[in-house]
């Protein structure tokens, strides 16, 4: 009974990462003159974590029959906002319309958005939840004597990097992760020390706990990638009987890169960085 529910997670997590894949080699299913000016701002403006936010959808709708409802779903990092509306014989002029979407709290980490209608994608964006801070910009989440998980990624927005994972998992179950490298616009090439492209860690408490090259070998050889509006997805499973027991973790996904490539040019900004937080339940 455990497998299943796991496995069920995991196609439903394969299946929203496939359809962000498929997102990049079809463009937008709407052209301008069908949806205009869409756009996504959030409530606040930037989000902190354990905050609760709001999205704010707004444009120009190719008729009056405007969206007035929608469907979330929510799986990690990916948030897909489905829009409906209650009319179906409206003026065929452009209306302007906006429409606000609940999220509640989220924790810190990059989270891609896709809206979509009648089950065409007509935007796809990402915003980001930082760490609480207070008056003199001191992280005041974390403890002073607990080491910080590096979550940033200092490409974004250019470069966006997406983790995911089930929320809850029984312990010695499998566990599926995967991290998504994407572009907003033009495609952007990294540079690398070896064969490694990415990493998962596991922390407890801000101690690592798992790490996933800790049994892995990688070719000792500089290398290149670029990474397009497609999307390239790395996918692992981690046994959770190797974690320390039941408990809240944070998983970290990580992009191994040197830093960015332009034409001779090497900007050195070292790694990309990602984590969601996932619980691990009494098996």
């Amino acid at each position: 009974m455990v497998e299943e529910e796991v496995s069920a997670a995991m196609r439903k997590l394969l299946a929203v990462l496939l359809g962000l894949l498929v997102f990049g080699t079809m463009g937008l299913a709407f052209d301008a003159e069908q949806v205009e000016e869409i756009s996504m701002e959030t409530i606040p403006p930037t989000p902190v974590e354990d905050e609760e936010v709001t999205l704010v959808l707004s444009g120009v709708w190719p008729d009056a029959c405007v969206p007035t409802s929608y469907t979330l779903i929510r799986l990690g990092s990916f948030i897909t906002v489905r829009l409906a509306t209650r009319d179906t014989d409206c003026d065929p002029e452009p209306t302007p319309w906006e429409l606000e979407a609940s999220l509640g709290e989220l924790s810190r980490g990059t989270y891609m958005v896709t809206v979509s209608y009648e089950g065409e994608t007509i935007l796809q964006d990402s915003f980001q939840v930082t760490e609480h801070v207070d008056d003199n910009n001191n992280f005041w989440d974390i403890p002073p004597t607990e080491p910080a998980i590096d979550c940033e990624n200092p490409y974004f927005p250019p470069l966006v990097v997406l983790l995911s994972t089930v929320d809850e998992v029984p312990w010695g179950a499998s566990l599926p992760v995967a991290m998504v490298v994407t572009t907003t616009a033009a495609d952007h090439t990294f540079a690398f020390n070896t064969g490694q492209r990415y990493d998962f860690a596991v922390y407890k408490d801000g101690d690592e706990v798992w790490r996933w090259s800790d049994d892995q070998a990688f070719i000792m050889a500089l290398g290149e990638e670029t990474y397009t509006m497609d999307g390239t997805l790395y996918f692992e499973r981690i046994n959770t009987g190797e974690l320390p027991g039941p408990g809240t973790y944070t998983l970290q996904g990580t992009l191994t890169t040197q830093g960015r490539v332009e034409g001779d040019t090497l900007h050195e900004e070292g790694p990309a960085y990602v984590c969601v937080e996932f619980v691990v339940e009494e098996g």
